[in-house]
């Protein structure tokens, strides 16, 4: 929008811009400089303006056509000092471009960190089964026999001998002694005897004579070896699968209420979990109290395990909890196997009744027999 200006100084007229309010500028004609009136002050270098009509016109009578007024001349734009500049406002670019720049920006970025996580985690994993298989390596390389064993060794011919081959230095000796020993015949009076002197071999510095002595106290073992059988348990290694699972079957032989908790634990473990349960079943009913606490496991397979062995040697103890896992184990295989379990258990829990109320004599009276009279004191002979 135009506003008219006339300089204070020799009364020229000129027509600006409104923008140049509170702006000072000098008049071209008279060189006298004046601010504009309206808008804020502020310092700035004086504007050289023209005229629309000169001093010379205006005493010469001359007035502006009203062409002239009708088509002011331009603007005349001010010289402005770099201080004084106004820039013009910066143009708004796309919105909706930046935005989706954020958008992919951030997604650039949520994918660069998922991709590491994938690539640290894949890093760790196999970092984690480098350093399990170098362990197991170690263990089997560990168990591999220090000196050679020379199977050409003489077999001893007694029991006598196949002990002395037991405390022989030679590893060839006691490998070819606890081989002997795991075949020959049980002889009930020297079966202590025999126990006590494979019971060294369990910790020998070689593995095949390890094995063997395993395998030699299966035959020979008492419940004076059980500790010594329940601390091969101890041993998780993949290498001493073998000596833990001989241990197993021989402390099922043997009965001994010691091993209960032990081999019951065994259940949760993959490799040994069949052959546990197999020694605890062939217990019988002395596993059912540590056995029954297995229907609370996470492991549905230890669950379903636990509900088999109980089939075969548990009792009326174990109904409440079976039937509590039929109703309500989340896993229908469990549920199905604690229902057979459940059946196996009341019908053999009312066969053993029957057959111990049948072998009981019948003491009592019966209705219809009347009591026998009194022998009479006076009769004869």
């Amino acid at each position: 929008m135009a506003i008219q200006v006339i300089c204070p100084n020799c009364q020229s007229t000129y027509l600006l811009s409104d923008a140049l309010q509170g702006k000072n500028v000098r008049c071209k004609k008279c060189g006298e400089a004046f601010r504009i009136a309206g808008g804020s002050p502020a310092p700035a270098p004086p504007v050289v303006l023209r005229p629309a009509v000169t001093p010379e016109e205006i005493r010469g009578g001359i007035q502006a056509s009203p062409a002239r007024l009708r088509n002011p001349p331009p603007f005349v734009e001010p010289v402005r000092s770099e201080e004084n500049y106004i820039a013009e406002s910066p143009r708004h670019g796309n919105s909706t471009l930046k935005i989706l720049l954020i958008v992919f920006g951030a997604l650039a970025a949520l994918a660069v960190v998922v991709c590491g996580g994938i690539v640290y985690l894949g890093y760790q994993t196999s970092k984690a089964a480098k350093e399990k298989f170098e362990e197991i390596r170690a263990n089997v390389e560990a168990n591999v026999p220090v000196a050679a064993v020379d199977m050409s060794i003489k077999p001893p011919g007694s029991l006598d001998e196949a002990l002395e081959y037991l405390k022989d230095g030679n590893v060839s000796k006691r490998h070819a002694g606890t081989q002997w020993l795991a075949r020959a015949s049980r002889e009930p009076g020297r079966q202590d005897e025999i126990a006590r002197g494979l019971l060294p071999l369990l910790t020998d510095g070689n593995g095949q004579v390890r094995l063997a002595g395993v395998k030699a106290l299966e035959r020979w073992a008492t419940r004076d070896s059980v500790p010594a059988l329940l601390e091969l348990l101890n041993d998780d290694d993949a290498a001493a699968a073998e000596l833990r699972q001989i241990a197993i079957r021989t402390l099922g032989r043997l009965k001994d209420e010691r091993a209960v908790a032990p081999l019951a634990q065994r259940l949760t473990h993959f490799f040994d979990r069949d052959h546990a349960a197999r020694a605890l079943i062939a217990m019988g009913p002395v596993s059912e109290k540590h056995v029954l606490s297995g229907l609370s496991n996470q492991d549905a397979t230890v669950r379903k395990l636990v509900c088999s062995i109980l089939a075969e040697v548990g009792t009326k103890a174990s109904l409440t909890a079976l039937k509590r896992t039929v109703r309500g184990d989340p896993d229908q295989t469990v549920a199905a196997a604690a229902l057979v379990a459940v059946n196996v258990i009341t019908a053999r829990t009312a066969a053993a009744e029957k057959k111990e109320k049948e072998s009981k004599p019948d003491t009592a009276p019966a209705k219809d027999a009347k009591p026998e009279k009194p022998a009479d004191k006076n009769a004869g002979p």
